[in-house]
């Protein structure tokens, strides 16, 4: 069985960590649908998010997958 936290979306890594807002992410993942380009960089590409943060979530959202840190402590 797997936990909960294994199954973290960067998107909701991305809100929960205040990294960007609810609205931001809102606003990106039509773009995202209607183009195929990854959330993350739609993120990057209106100005909402850096590389360099986008780059940092995907790695907590790896640490948390393989259990390595708690959901909790990735947010942090």
């Amino acid at each position: 069985m797997t936990k909960r936290g294994s199954k973290i979306l960067v998107g909701d890594l991305l809100v929960k960590s205040e990294l960007i807002t609810l609205a931001q992410f809102a606003d990106a993942m039509p773009v995202s649908l209607k183009t195929g380009l990854p959330v993350g960089r739609v993120l990057i590409a209106s100005g909402f998010l850096t590389e360099e943060g986008f780059k940092n979530v995907l790695t907590v959202q790896s640490l948390i997958r393989d259990h390595l840190i708690s959901q909790e402590a990735g947010i942090e």
